[in-house]
């Protein structure tokens, strides 16, 4: 139906919005690629201000200041974090297309986050960088013992035999938080 005649759409200008809907589809939510759930937010994030692109939300989940230290970790490293905001909603950040003037970032909630807790996440995030388990305890500020207690949780959670197949695991499954990640980039 067309909206500006209330009528509906001829045959050659239905093939031409058909051709067009991958180019339309690219300006509401940019970055996304094949497979990727919809976003609820796209944001470009620079170092002077964050402009949001599309939003379905009344809310950004991330703070301002948050926003900017995801757009520098993704842009760092990783590509995907996920994060419970204060109601208890968890999201998946992605970064996609990383400009040298900041990086468009894509939020989706997630409607199941999977067996994990957030602090075993912030563990699992750490240990798929490689960090032993003195070091994760340094970083986020509790025990060893702690840390060895969530890596041991996060195999079984996971099924993963030892600490190479779940940090294969946590980095073919975007397994981080911004917790891990900003620990990671101090």
């Amino acid at each position: 139906m067309s909206s500006t005649h209330d009528r509906p759409l001829d045959d050659g200008s239905f093939l031409a919005l058909t051709m067009l809907s991958h180019d339309l589809a690219a300006l509401a939510d940019p970055g996304a690629e094949p497979g990727d759930p919809a976003a609820d937010a796209v944001l470009h994030v620079s170092p002077a201000k964050v402009d949001v692109r599309s939003a379905v939300v009344e809310r950004l989940p991330l703070s301002e200041h948050e926003l900017r230290l995801a757009a520098r970790c993704a842009a760092a490293e990783r590509t995907g974090f996920r994060h419970r905001d204060a109601d208890g909603v968890w999201w998946q950040v992605r970064a996609r297309a990383r400009r040298p003037d900041g990086a468009l970032l894509r939020l989706s909630r997630l409607p199941d986050p999977g067996p994990l807790t957030g602090r075993e996440l912030d563990v699992v995030g750490l240990v798929a960088r490689g960090w032993s388990n003195e070091r994760i305890s340094a970083a986020l500020g509790i025990a060893v013992r702690t840390v060895r207690s969530h890596v041991e949780s996060s195999l079984v959670k996971l099924d993963c035999p030892n600490r190479t197949a779940l940090a294969r695991h946590a980095l073919e499954h975007d397994l981080d938080t911004l917790s891990a990640s900003e620990a990671a980039h101090r």
